[in-house]
């Protein structure tokens, strides 16, 4: 049976994106192009077919070929790849398309004053019938790839004033593009991004059923939406800076959708983290590893990126032996393809738009309640809890949950007010941030009075950090924590509770009386983590793996068939600060103890060996690397 990206594990990933008059394999190095294929055996290869500039780096006769080409590339790599059993796919940009823009400017989108793109293109415009379509047809049928990664999809997506949209509003409507409500035209722009997805992939599968293809980032926290076009798998390229931070974010979020899902890793920190940078840094062994770590731990495929230089024609050669590592660390750790998070804990996505001052459609990633999400699941993260991800757009079953947190927002659907409402009374507990506190007033009679933003300090008993954040007047009897008003304890009338709760049924609702993500989110302290282990614990919510020592391991549970799997990750390393680009050292961590709620045996990986446990307790734990 042929091999397909489910199947697959570990890939590598080389663009170019070919510039015009470029000469692609200006300098071509087969026998190192091969020698990586056989050293770093990946599953998959990912390479160049059409970048952001529109140039075609092969031969085609549907789009614009590169000015010069040495060497038929894609021929190449279709050949060696199938030689070893590589699954090829090819890296082509979709909406991003400079090259059709300038020679068919009325295919471009427009803004509202009329001003045409020189970049993005428009899903109501000839584009995806005339060259985007036969160009997959050409890549599927004559070079008999195995699918292809579309790039510049939902985050180059925007809002659309051109005549070929607006034509396209109006006769499904009736009504001119400039007097109907904005939103609602937004939403029309919207389900023309998701028909011409669904249009490009039904097209090809005609031809070619089993040509495998992925919109980047869709369904992603760039397109936070209920599901409702079908693509073979989700996939997309992390920031390169922070990257452990973004990896087991973006990770989260795609393991949470259950479907076939990877991420790539940037194998260079660039400046800024755009494609059209020379400013580029290589990153270390140990780097990559970490940010494997955070993928194959949440049961995802793993791959890196790396620049195919001199046209495409050639890859680093030294550093092969870096990749060829880095690979044997993955593969040690394949056994948890395929695991999906387990926890008790749930982080809820709220479904979000743009804004309407944004021309972008998707990219929703730094609005506030998003930012919110982000700074809860990295602050739990960060106290060795690893929520799950639920989406307000597909709530469904939550009894697999014992505690549900709600991020920052102000207005939530009426139908996750319902389930949210039964899952509390049913038994649940619900931590709400601030501002989402009002949504739920109707049921808990617990409301956010008087919102202003004030300097506060959370205390931790032994400690307090200070912030400035949105807080609000008493929200109900009976309230958890010290927030205080001034730096020093001495007097408990400058104290304040930072949560209330109450008892709803067999449930409990917490709300917070300040905006626990605005202020983390700047604020990362030992108070700040201290206090919101507190308040976990305080909710009574049964936590099954707990490693005390260290506070950096982060602790990843997953299941598989009957298999529950932690991982330990090592986060030592200078991987979050702004100013270091590259580095290798990870100092080990030493007399770590490790409790799991019940007796099993327990069984160390990737050695196979079986662990000296007492009740579900390790004692004297140690991670040496990642």
């Amino acid at each position: 049976m042929k091999k397909t990206r489910k199947d697959c594990f570990f890939g590598v990933h080389f663009d170019f994106h070919a510039m015009p008059q470029e000469t692609v394999a200006r300098y071509f190095c087969p026998d190192v192009l091969c020698e990586m294929l056989d050293r770093v055996k990946p599953d998959f290869l990912q390479v160049d077919t059409k970048g952001h500039p529109g140039i075609s780096s092969y031969p085609t006769k549907k789009g614009t070929p590169a000015f010069s080409i040495n060497a038929d590339l894609l021929s190449f790599w279709r050949e060696e790849t199938q030689k070893r059993g590589i699954l090829l796919y090819g890296h082509h940009s979709g909406l991003y398309d400079m090259e059709v823009a300038l020679n068919h400017p009325d295919w471009a989108v427009a803004d509202k004053d009329g001003n045409i793109s020189d970049s993005y293109l428009s899903v109501f415009s000839p584009y995806i019938e005339k060259i985007l379509i036969p160009q997959l047809k050409e890549l599927a049928l004559d070079y008999r790839l195995d699918g292809a990664w579309i790039d510049g999809e939902c985050w180059g997506a925007h809002v659309d004033y051109s005549e070929n949209a607006k034509n396209a509003f109006y006769e499904k409507h009736g009504i001119k593009a400039e007097d109907a409500d904005e939103e609602f035209y937004r939403e029309f722009i919207r389900d023309g991004f998701r028909n011409y997805v669904r249009s490009y992939v039904e097209a090809v599968k005609a031809v070619r059923p089993d040509f495998e293809i992925t919109s980047n980032w869709i369904y992603s926290p760039y397109m936070p939406e209920k599901k409702t076009v079908e693509v073979d798998f989700l996939s997309g390229d992390y920031a390169c800076n922070n990257a452990v931070v973004s990896g087991r974010l973006s990770g989260r979020y795609l393991a949470a959708r259950n479907m076939t899902w990877d991420l790539m890793s940037w194998g260079q920190n660039a400046v800024p983290c755009s494609w059209q940078t020379h400013n580029r840094s290589t990153k270390e062994e140990n780097q990559y590893k970490q940010e494997a770590a955070e993928i194959i731990a949440l049961g995802g495929g793993y791959q890196f990126f790396n620049i195919a230089y001199c046209g495409g024609g050639y890859v680093q050669r030294w550093a092969i032996p870096l990749w060829e590592r880095v690979a044997e660390f993955c593969r040690q750790r394949q056994f948890c393809h395929g695991a999906r998070p387990y926890s008790p804990i749930a982080v809820m996505v709220p479904y979000e738009t743009t804004s309407l001052e944004m021309s972008n459609l998707y990219t929703t990633w730094s609005k506030p309640s998003l930012s919110s999400f982000n700074t809860w699941v990295n602050a739990l993260c960060d106290i060795q809890l690893s929520p799950n991800v639920i989406f307000e757009s597909e709530l469904t079953d939550l009894s697999e949950y014992e505690l549900i947190i709600i991020p920052d927002r102000s207005t939530l659907t009426s139908e996750c007010i319902k389930r949210i409402e039964a899952f509390v009374k049913g038994g649940g507990t619900v931590i709400c941030d601030l501002l989402s506190v009002n949504n739920f007033s109707s049921f808990t009679g617990i409301s956010a009075k008087n919102i202003s933003r004030k300097l506060r300090y959370v205390s931790s008993k032994d400690s307090l950090s200070a912030f400035e954040a949105f807080t609000c007047d008493v929200l109900a009897e009976k309230g958890f924590g010290e927030l205080y008003t001034e730096n020093y304890f001495e007097n408990d009338s400058i104290c304040e509770p930072s949560a209330y709760f109450k008892e709803i049924g067999s449930g409990r609702f917490f709300g917070l009386s300040f905006d626990f993500s605005q202020a983390y989110a700047s604020n990362v302290s030992s108070a700040f983590k201290k206090w919101l282990s507190g308040l976990i614990d305080q909710t009574g919510v049964h936590i099954p793996v707990k490693v005390k020592g260290s506070g950096y391991v982060e602790v990843v549970s997953a299941r598989k068939n009957d298999d529950l799997l932690i991982s330990l990750i090592n986060l030592t390393g200078d991987h979050r600060r702004a100013d270091v680009r590259s580095f290798n050292e990870i100092v080990p961590l030493h007399d770590l103890r490790l409790e799991i709620d019940k007796p099993c045996v327990l069984r160390e990986m990737p050695k196979n060996q079986l662990l000296d446990s007492r009740d579900g307790i390790i004692e004297k734990l140690e991670i040496k690397k990642n």
